[in-house]
């Protein structure tokens, strides 16, 4: 027998034979996390917003040589993309806010929040990584000028990196909220 069966679950928190976890503690956890991620991207979405409006050329000349300024603010997006890209961003980070905050309370509006939020999300990494690489595509050769040979895996790699973190959570949401035990739990909590 192992050290874990030996110590009683807490009272009033059934534990199912395969969770690791009272059932009564996943929500907190998942809907703190989800809260925490939804302001990490919302604060990253309103920071891609403000930045192209309030630093010019001159400001990243501050940091960067004068022609890597002159590369950036020429590779930024256009507004007519980086507005309603960031408003997007923001209502979906609003979304798992909600459907996070709903977790803790323990209502099913969380559930379904949550599982709208994790399938919008992962439409939304689609369209942007699509508008990005076309749009960043078109300076390649520019920034070939101040990279190292052998540039272009790296970036691949980091690419691919930021996907997988990007697509982690919503991925996790979808198929945890899928699990039968997980389920039972919440087909029991008020809408």
């Amino acid at each position: 027998m192992s050290h874990a069966q030996d110590i009683p679950p807490e009272v009033g928190s059934p534990v199912h034979p395969n969770d690791r976890y009272p059932a009564e503690r996943w929500p907190t956890v998942v809907g703190t996390i989800g809260i925490t991620v939804g302001v990490i991207l919302f604060i990253d979405k309103l920071e891609d917003l403000i930045t192209p409006l309030v630093w010019s050329e001159e400001d990243w000349s501050r940091i960067f040589s004068p022609r890597l300024a002159e590369l950036i603010t020429e590779a930024m997006p256009p507004m007519s993309w980086v507005i309603p890209s960031s408003v997007i961003g923001m209502l979906l980070a609003t979304l798992l806010v909600a459907g996070s905050i709903s977790l803790l309370r323990r209502r099913r509006s969380g559930i379904r929040m949550c599982q709208w939020w994790s399938w919008l999300a992962i439409l939304w990494v689609a369209v942007e990584s699509t508008v990005a690489i076309r749009w960043l595509g078109r300076f390649f050769p520019r920034i070939s000028e101040f990279a190292q040979s052998g540039w272009e895996g790296l970036a691949a790699m980091g690419v691919i990196v930021a996907l997988i973190v990007v697509l982690a959570f919503p991925v996790f949401l979808l198929l945890w909220f899928s699990r039968p035990p997980v389920r039972a739990q919440y087909a029991a909590w008020s809408a």
